[in-house]
């Protein structure tokens, strides 16, 4: 579905502005797309868990599928001004999902899904960190939802590691933003100890 969609990607890439109708704007097309993968999303958390028996089929699906929202979300990002603070959500979604699969992965009770998944989805839980944290305001953000979202903190700072993340500049940008506007950067000191204690 989303490789028959690109003539639509297309006019957020290259007419940006131009409006379409009297009915169709770009910003409509943003949206469209956000729900295309919004909806991927759901079908990811609805398949890539415990089953019983395994099912490699399925796993085969999900890591796919998972990929896939990770390229669309990626491209979006660079083509999509329209949508920008939705696609850095969705990538921070695809991160979580990411992380916590490796780490039930290596878990002595692992579960089988989560090994396969871990073993077959692209990109790794450091790769993943990595590429999220060429954005800062976006990797500063995710951080305390990782914890949320039963990361453990010296798992995450293992990550990190392995991530080969300095965590000293993403520190100096996470004090910048929190004395910037917080309704538009959402970050304040609570992130900033959260760097700190990481680093």
């Amino acid at each position: 579905m989303w490789d028959s969609s690109s003539s639509v990607r297309e006019i957020l890439e290259f007419r940006p502005t131009y409006r379409i109708s009297e009915k169709w704007r770009p910003s409509d097309v943003s949206d469209l797309m956000g729900t295309l993968v919004d909806v991927g999303l759901g079908i990811l958390d609805c398949n890539a868990n415990e089953q019983e028996p395994t099912d490699p089929v399925a796993l085969k699906q999900s890591a796919a599928l998972y990929n896939a929202l990770w390229e669309a979300t990626n491209e979006m990002m660079s083509i999509d001004f329209y949508g920008e603070e939705f696609w850095q959500v969705m990538q921070q979604h695809l991160v979580i999902r990411r992380l916590q699969w490796a780490l039930e992965a290596e878990s002595e009770n692992g579960e089988d899904y989560a090994k396969w998944l871990n073993d077959t989805a692209y990109p790794t839980a450091h790769g993943a960190l990595a590429l999220l944290s060429t954005n800062s305001s976006s990797f500063i953000s995710v951080l305390p939802l990782l914890l949320q979202n039963n990361i453990p903190k010296k798992d995450l700072k293992e990550l990190i590691r392995k991530a080969g993340i300095d965590l000293n500049p993403i520190a100096d940008s996470a004090a910048r933003f929190r004395d910037g506007p917080e309704r538009k950067l959402k970050i304040n000191s609570g992130h900033v100890r959260l760097i700190n204690d990481l680093a």
